[in-house]
């Protein structure tokens, strides 16, 4: 597909002797070209003309109008017209056994079933889904990464930070940069708010990433910044994925944010408070009611390993009488009567979450 991109961004204004069904097909891959990159205005643009000029007759049920379709799903839903988006989606499930673009199908699927039904229902769309495509041909690494991207946000967003995790180690992220925006929400998520905005700021700059990761980016260093009382630095982000969302005409990623963060940094856009205030947030709030040190991070760590309570003060060079002092603060704040309640909450809440960016747990380095 990143070939089939390139080439139809090469050729558009370069057409010589296409017959109208070549070109239909090739208008609705720039769309859609567009529309992956995040750029929903020039996608709609291309649209437009198309509806113009017209399309060839039974165009809209070929195999050639795959990519406009797709392109027309991605840009319904940006409007919140999930329905419509659909309903274009419907118009290419016959071509789902054959269809080499059967990835970005399946991805705006499952976002469709994830703005109607919740999480559960998307992740089981999308695994269902691949599922079903094991034994056709491999697809390549930019289409497996941002099929994975949306798996590792889904399952965030179901409150699972630990099967999260599992989805998001080190290797995987380096290997993908797309697979920054579930992380850096993982932390964000889990109430490591200087980590989350650190991550995503150091990314959101990446000209690789489409316009919408990078306005998510922004969007969860707002929140990050936000609830760490840098209001000025938050606002300063909030404002600056405003201005790139209106220029893409992009409006789905402030769904993602958290909605009293949201309303309070939002003075100033009243249009975009009509039109996300109805939407239900996709995420869980962040975990700001967690908020453990990083000695306190560390001893839980050690308790989801096998060592007796006296082997973890050893480790950690403290008596036990101390350690067992963190112990009630640890859970205290995680609301847990055992060591194994602690363990399970702390999993749920991402707070066992790795973070090898600095080397080290979530939360804390070895010492």
């Amino acid at each position: 597909m990143d070939a089939a991109e390139q080439l139809a961004l090469i050729t558009h204004g370069e057409r010589y002797d296409m017959s109208f069904l070549q070109e239909s097909h090739l208008r609705g891959l720039i769309a859609l070209t567009h529309a992956r990159r995040g750029d929903v205005g020039r996608a709609e643009q291309v649209l437009a003309v198309m509806g113009e000029i017209g399309t060839p007759k039974h165009f809209d049920a070929s195999y050639y109008a795959i990519p406009y379709h797709i392109a027309r799903a991605r840009v319904a839903l940006e409007r919140f017209e999930a329905g419509l988006a659909r309903q274009h989606l419907d118009l290419v499930a016959p071509h789902w056994r054959t269809m080499e673009l059967w990835p970005l199908a399946l991805e705006i699927r499952a976002t469709i079933d994830w703005h109607t039904s919740g999480p559960h229902m998307a992740l089981l769309t999308l695994r269902e889904g691949r599922a079903e495509k094991r034994s056709n041909p491999p697809i390549g690494s930019a289409m497996s990464a941002m099929l994975n991207a949306l798996e590792a946000e889904l399952v965030l967003a179901a409150d699972s930070a630990s099967e999260a995790a599992a989805l998001l180690t080190p290797s995987r992220v380096r290997r993908s940069p797309r697979l920054v925006v579930p992380r850096s929400r993982a932390l964000l998520l889990a109430g490591r708010w200087e980590q989350a905005a650190n991550l995503a700021d150091r990314h959101s700059q990446r000209r690789s990433l489409p316009w919408s990761h990078r306005v998510d980016l922004m969007l969860i260093s707002a929140s990050a910044n936000l609830r760490a009382g840098d209001r000025e630095s938050a606002q300063e982000r909030f404002d600056r994925a405003v201005e790139i969302a209106s220029l893409t005409k992009t409006r789905t990623a402030f769904s993602t944010m958290p909605r009293t963060d949201f309303l309070t940094l939002s003075d100033g856009h009243p249009e975009l408070v009509d039109q996300i205030t109805p939407i239900p947030p996709l995420y869980p709030t962040p975990g700001d009611d967690v908020a453990l040190s990083r000695r306190e991070l560390r001893v839980l760590a050690e308790l989801a390993g096998d060592a007796t309570l006296t082997e973890i003060a050893g480790t950690l060079s403290v008596s036990t009488n101390t350690l067992k002092s963190q112990l009630r603060s640890v859970y205290r704040k995680l609301g847990a009567s055992s060591r194994r309640e602690a363990v399970q909450i702390g999993r749920r809440r991402g707070l066992l979450f790795v973070a090898e960016d600095e080397g080290d747990l979530l939360g804390g380095r070895r010492p």
